[in-house]
């Protein structure tokens, strides 16, 4: 099962080929995410790892369309991004995501195209539980009901950490 992390940063992980725009130690590929196309051949990896980094790319459907291509059939992209509580903590990020963010990749018409993502197999908020063990309570409820979950006061009272998606191809 060949799999790549994207943007692993100074955290390369073994068994994946692992790519940033920075030479860590560790990093496999040297790539800009917002440089096409990537300098793999199509359909590669089974797995694709992108955490904390989508957030910050400048050419996101791009970005997205260029994950989708070195993927092979029945193979999983899986991302960790921010919510929109935590998007302005680091001044690089450019974007947030919301529970149904990634539903656009998946066989929908748009602007820049149709995807070739079949599903999201997983979506779900990730909530900080360091000090507050409400959070152990809450993030599976508002995993069951995402949008009654964004759309309420309860957004602010418990904001996630982060978003994390699963898209099959």
């Amino acid at each position: 099962m060949k799999k790549l992390n994207v943007g692993c940063g100074e955290k390369p992980m073994n068994g994946y080929v692992n790519l940033d725009v920075c030479k860590f130690k560790g990093v496999d590929v040297v790539h800009n995410l917002d440089k096409f196309p990537y300098p793999f051949k199509d359909n590669t990896f089974d797995e694709i790892r992108a955490e904390q980094v989508i957030e910050h790319v400048n050419k996101f459907p791009e970005v997205m369309r260029e994950l989708c291509r070195i993927l092979k059939p029945n193979g999983v992209l899986k991302i960790w991004s921010v919510t929109a509580h935590t998007i302005w903590v680091q001044p690089f990020h450019k974007r947030a995501f919301m529970h149904n963010t990634m539903d656009f990749f998946c066989n929908y018409p748009t602007e820049h195209g149709t995807y070739d993502f079949k599903a999201v197999r997983v979506k779900k908020y990730i909530f900080g539980k360091r000090w507050t063990f409400w959070n152990y309570l809450i993030e599976p409820i508002m995993n069951k009901i995402p949008t009654a979950y964004e759309c309420s006061f309860l957004y602010y009272l418990f904001p996630a950490r982060e978003t994390y998606f699963e898209l099959v191809k």
